[in-house]
């Protein structure tokens, strides 16, 4: 599966200021804490067809030690939680 890259001009782009005080590209759409990792979270999220909580949760997983440390841990809890929740709700107790 290829990435998707937007034209360096798309408007998902700004500009910011690096320490060198030079402007830097940032891209909004691919941010380095998911390009960096062998297989992107949305790559494997699609390709496994996986539902949004369990989605979620593997995202938050994935980038937590790039981006948002314990607050991305406790996202990812958040949807675990709210997906044990639902298989309760629905009686679910196994996996299918």
């Amino acid at each position: 599966m290829t990435r998707h890259t937007p034209p360096e001009k798309d408007e998902l782009f700004k500009e910011t200021v690096g320490p060198n005080t030079e402007p830097t590209k940032v891209d909004n759409v691919n941010p380095k804490h998911y390009t960096s990792m062998a297989i992107s979270p949305i790559e494997y999220i699609k390709a496994n067809e996986i539902p949004w909580n369990e989605a979620n949760a593997i995202k938050y997983i994935s980038r937590h030690s790039m981006k948002n440390g314990i607050e991305d841990l406790e996202k990812a809890i958040w949807y675990i939680k709210d997906l044990i929740a639902t298989l309760k709700e629905n009686g679910e107790k196994n996996a299918n």
